[in-house]
């Protein structure tokens, strides 16, 4: 008798496990990238479609802790989505084929998490079901490629490339072109770590294109930067025009500051006028300082002419005395004639300075018309 029920129990545990039903999932891991759709695969043995109750996904978000989602299949066609997946999930079920696969559209990182295939038969005591796990990686965003330091002769700059987004990480690599557009090698003492491409004592050969290309296992996106090195002179072109517009910039707050506040004219033109008389006042007495030397030399002229004439006189009598007296008075004629010539040097230095005196005075009338000028056009402001 307990043969037979040994039997018994042998041959039932034979037809549960023939009944039973084996579900397989082909990997245990699967990865795919951020906005991307996938498609999870899940099949079964051959199950009595009349013992199926239905066919499930449940999905375990490391986003969401516990918290499960489950994805239900019933053997008449319905289905059960919650309504946050719905229009992003899908369940394809092919029973005589044994498939039961999950669609998964436009995926976000909080799909990343465990999900598990499994059926509910009657008479299945086995909860026959296989697990995978969903890694969500997320390609690189388009980097951004810019400029560190100043790039002029002699000088070390960083070219910085960098993606905001990526997972695993991205890794950068950088490509240099010519100002052709033709492929060159890196200078030897180029240096470059996590999307910091480093250079030194840049020149003009260092100009040209520089690609950066950010990737990791999903894909990769690209950004470029053209650098152009200044030479020395446009250098200190810029600084030049960047000081002429700063004094620009000061001439033009002072004009609207007096245009908005009339009361701030008035000091304004008496330190003009003080200022155009003070100019007045010096070009005026250095032109008649001028003027005055200009006379004491022609004095000293006319003065000149006299002992010159005087001495001609003394040469004409001294002449009418006899031959030897002759010689001394052509002796002294000569001496007259060199002094009148002293004379007319000195007279053409005197009229010079009489002219200097006068350009003196006309530049002081100049100056004096340009400040009231000036006084009156800040007045009409």
């Amino acid at each position: 008798m307990e043969g037979m029920l040994a039997s018994l129990a042998l041959l039932c545990l034979l037809l549960t496990v023939a009944n039973a039903v084996t579900v397989t999932i082909p990997k245990p891991n699967y990865e795919v990238a951020k906005g991307d759709n996938i498609t999870i695969p899940c099949s079964f043995s051959a199950v009595d479609q009349t013992k199926l109750i239905l066919m499930q996904w449940t999905v375990r978000s490391d986003g969401t802790g516990a918290e499960e989602n489950d994805f239900i299949y019933y053997p008449d066609g319905s289905s059960d989505i919650p309504q946050t997946f719905t229009g992003r999930v899908t369940v394809n079920a092919d029973i005589p084929n044994g498939k039961f696969n999950l669609n998964l559209f436009s995926v976000a990182m909080t799909d990343q998490g465990t999900y598990k295939c499994h059926l509910l038969v009657k008479s299945d005591t086995s909860k026959s079901a296989a697990n995978t796990y969903v890694l969500v990686l997320v390609a690189p965003s388009i980097p951004q490629c810019n400029l560190q330091g100043k790039a002029e002769y002699g000088q070390n700059i960083n070219l910085t490339c960098l993606s905001t987004e990526g997972s695993p990480a991205p890794t950068y690599t950088w490509q240099s072109l010519d100002v052709q557009n033709n492929p060159r090698p890196m200078d030897p003492k180029t240096t470059s770590n996590a999307g910091i491409l480093s250079l030194y004592n840049i020149s003009k050969d260092t100009s040209g294109y520089y690609i950066c290309t950010s990737a990791n296992k999903i894909r990769s996106a690209k950004c470029n930067f053209t650098l152009s090195v200044m030479p020395q002179i446009l250098r200190i072109m810029r600084i030049m025009t960047k000081t002429w517009l700063k004094m620009v910039m000061v001439v033009g707050m002072r004009r609207y500051a007096l245009h908005k506040t009339p009361t701030l004219r008035v000091p304004l033109i008496a330190r003009m006028m003080s200022t155009r008389t003070k100019v007045s006042v010096a070009m005026t007495a250095a032109a008649t300082t001028t003027t005055a030397a200009a006379t004491t030399t022609t004095a000293a002229a006319t003065t000149t002419t006299a002992a010159a004439t005087t001495t001609t006189a003394a040469g004409t009598t001294t002449t009418a005395a006899g031959t030897t007296t002759t010689a001394a008075g052509t002796t002294t004629t000569d001496v007259a004639t060199t002094l009148i010539a002293v004379t007319n040097t000195v007279t053409a230095k005197s009229a010079t300075m009489t002219t200097v005196g006068m350009m003196m005075t006309d530049a002081t009338m100049t100056a004096g018309m340009v400040v009231r000028m000036i006084t009156l056009r800040w007045a009409l402001l």
